[in-house]
């Protein structure tokens, strides 16, 4: 399975639209990852409403305020061995194709998967 990590901070703007876009792709065998970083707007609320609405969301909210990099390396820690990353935001607009990126981590991982080694060599 693929992770899709998220990190959020008062993103109740767009955040909806790029989870929505997330979902909609055909390629479905992904979870994703949110960690809100203690967002004073609606951010919190909306993740608890998607993540009620679907299983493969899963949302983190910190203690204290981490900002963007400390975030970023939480929710990477939450994910599994494939992470794709993702911005909370839709960046001018644009919707990011998450099919086909996501289409080429599967081939990445199954490649990895048959061969093992390849793996170890990288790391």
């Amino acid at each position: 399975m693929i992770s899709i990590a998220m990190a959020t901070y008062n993103g109740s703007t767009f955040i909806q639209q790029q989870i929505n876009s997330i979902l909609s792709q055909s390629y479905s065998d992904f979870e994703l990852i949110i960690c809100d970083d203690c967002s004073t707007d609606n951010t919190w609320n909306l993740l608890n409403e998607f993540a009620s609405e679907d299983s493969r969301i899963h949302c983190y909210q910190n203690e204290k305020k981490f900002c963007c990099k400390k975030n970023f390396e939480k929710v990477i820690s939450c994910s599994r061995q494939y992470i794709a990353l993702a911005d909370q935001d839709v960046m001018n607009g644009l919707q990011i194709t998450w099919n086909t990126y996501l289409m080429k981590l599967k081939i990445i991982k199954l490649y990895v998967d048959k061969h093992p080694l390849l793996m170890k060599t990288i790391i």
